[in-house]
């Protein structure tokens, strides 16, 4: 996969243009496979609920103090 397509993989997932992700492709590409590649281990297994992960993802977020990443959570 090419990193256009992760990209546009994205975009199509969050709704909208994937800012950070896109920023972070022109220094390092392999930042933002590693970056889809957590996320969906992070997703994966069935014994904690997706919304429980999303709600989670959302809390860490919100106390790291990582707007940007709250408001791309709220989003999905």
């Amino acid at each position: 996969m090419q990193i256009s397509e992760l990209l546009k993989a994205m975009e199509t997932e969050l709704g909208n243009e994937p800012h950070v992700m896109k920023l972070l492709s022109k220094l390092r590409e392999d930042a933002v496979f590693e970056h889809a590649n957590n996320k969906n281990f992070a997703m994966s297994g069935d014994h904690i609920p997706p919304k429980y992960k999303l709600l989670m993802s959302i809390a860490l977020s919100a106390v790291l103090g990582d707007s940007n990443c709250t408001e791309t959570y709220t989003r999905v």
